[in-house]
């Protein structure tokens, strides 16, 4: 009997936590996905749709031992009259009775079964539910206490007014406070869970920040002051047409991402040193699919490392402020530089309105095309069809239509997704976030932030991808735009940008006016 029930608590045990393993959750939230592999993270859409889906089968397996229930209970009298009449009557009738009653004790191990599955049922859609949500407040709570050192950091120096001993003061409580809290935490999840909460904390106290920043930008850029507007926009290089020879996919996209990175180191160097060109760079994927329509394929680069603080790259450190700030009914005309240059390319390589387009991005070129997809005015001008991303924070830029696909590629030691404040949250409930661990990184400091890193993960997304009905969505709508037999021309643009303040109408007509006047 002790046999009997260590086996039935075992698969209840294994059952109960099943749900949770198949969403992925506790591995890529903290961390330990397996090297050399990739897990898919479900959307939030998709989960409840599948919840939806387990308790309408619970209902109907409920149902049927309900059902077997019912037949057992009717059966007994037939059964009790058999065995006590007609079993002295036949031995063939005796036989019978047994045969009945054995039918009967199947009947209820059918019932008992059903009525446990039912209840397995419920267990496996409550942890299904509750699956992503703990993963995320756990690993959330992890970044929260990694948050306090930044918290005292920021704060002390903020009140501090610049004074060197505050500044010392706060530097000083940063480093006791957050070495503390470190190494408790290295020494409970180990060292890379506890420098990617680290990074992660860091963005904590800096989102109210940010939005407040984004709110300021906005009403100065509304107000005409500090827009950036291209210059020097021209197509660099037009590849030769090439022929798919099969259906694409998320190998496709990423490659895409890291040729275009690779021109825009090209086509930088053909115009001077690296720290000294002022010049950012988009590929567009000009594609004739067979049956005569044509789809965009838009490949942006991420931040220009050459040249950081330059004023005038679209794709410097500087203009990552201009990407993170940017919110859906921002004009484009008062958006990012590296938008507007998307924006222009696409005019360029003749997409129309209706052509299907996917906007694709690393790092920074990511939060473009984020920002671009979230865009009502961008909307207006192109039919975006999907979103790809690899190693980008976008947990900011929320309301992206359901009808988009919006597909995150992510590796488990690439910070980057988490510095802009949002932790693990992929910003919409319809994105789908592949995570990755490609054991690229051999230090004690989590840093797989390349093009490179996600190439090597694209293939296994791909495999991954397609093992569930929503991957498998995601997958098509990239082999719909590159279907085989489609002819491919990669078309290079670049642009540098500037900064100008657009002055009012009434300040403008007044300045007009009164050269009329001299002029008289």
């Amino acid at each position: 009997m002790s046999g009997v029930l260590g086996t039935e608590l075992r698969e209840w045990g294994i059952f109960a936590m099943a749900p949770a393993r198949s969403t992925g959750a506790f591995a890529i939230d903290f961390g330990t996905v397996p090297e050399g592999a990739v897990m898919v993270r479900a959307s939030s859409v998709q989960q409840k749709i599948d919840t939806e889906e387990i308790h309408r089968l619970e209902k109907e397996v409920a149902a049927v031992g309900e059902a077997v229930g019912e037949v057992w209970l009717a059966t007994a009298p037939l059964v009790a009259e058999v065995q006590h009449f007609w079993a002295h009557v036949a031995p063939e009738a005796a036989a019978a009775a047994h045969a009945l009653d054995d039918a009967r004790d199947l009947l209820v191990s059918l019932g008992v079964s059903a009525a446990d599955d039912a209840v397995k049922l419920r267990v496996a859609r409550t942890s299904y539910e509750q699956a992503e949500h703990l993963a995320e407040t756990l690993v959330s709570g992890f970044n929260a206490v990694h948050s306090v050192p930044y918290r005292l950091l920021f704060g002390t120096a903020l009140h501090s007014g610049g004074n060197p001993l505050g500044l010392m003061l706060a530097a000083g409580s940063f480093a006791v406070v957050g070495g503390s809290v470190f190494v408790a935490d290295a020494a409970l999840r180990g060292t890379g869970a506890a420098t990617r909460s680290t990074i992660a904390g860091s963005g904590v106290p800096l989102e109210n920040l940010r939005q407040d920043i984004g709110r300021a930008v906005r009403y100065r850029r509304g107000m005409g002051f500090g827009l950036v507007r291209l210059t020097d926009f021209r197509t660099v290089e037009t590849s030769e047409p090439r022929t798919t020879s099969g259906p694409a996919g998320v190998a496709t996209v990423v490659t895409s991402l890291k040729s275009a990175g690779d021109h825009d180191d090209v086509h930088d160097a053909a115009r001077g040193p690296q720290n000294q060109v002022s010049l950012a760079h988009v590929d567009v994927q000009v594609v004739d699919r067979p049956d005569g329509t044509r789809s965009y394929l838009v490949s942006i680069p991420g931040t220009d490392f050459d040249n950081l603080t330059s004023r005038t790259d679209p794709n410097s450190a500087r203009s990552i402020l201009d990407a993170v700030t940017v919110s859906p009914e921002t004009p484009l005309e008062e958006a990012s530089g590296l938008m507007q240059l998307v924006d222009r390319a696409l005019r360029e390589a003749g997409a129309g309105v209706d052509d299907p387009v996917i906007l694709s991005g690393f790092s920074q070129g990511g939060m473009a095309a984020m920002g671009l997809a979230t865009n009502r005015d961008f909307g207006r001008r192109y039919s975006v069809r999907g979103v790809v991303t690899t190693g980008s924070p976008t947990s900011t830029y929320r309301g992206v239509d359901p009808g988009i696909k919006v597909l995150h590629l992510r590796d488990i030691d690439d910070p980057v997704p988490s510095l802009t404040g949002g932790g693990i949250d992929p910003g919409n409930e319809h994105a789908v976030v592949v995570v990755g661990n490609t054991g690229r990184n051999k230090g004690p400091v989590p840093m797989t932030h390349s093009a490179e890193t996600y190439i090597e993960a694209a293939a296994a997304a791909d495999r991954e991808l397609g093992r569930t009905a929503e991957g498998r969505a995601h997958l098509r709508m990239i082999q719909e735009a590159v279907p085989a037999g489609s002819t491919v021309r990669t078309l290079t643009f670049e642009a540098s940008s500037e900064t100008y303040d657009r002055r009012p109408a009434a300040e403008r007509g007044s300045e007009q006016a009164a050269g009329h006047r001299r002029d008289s």
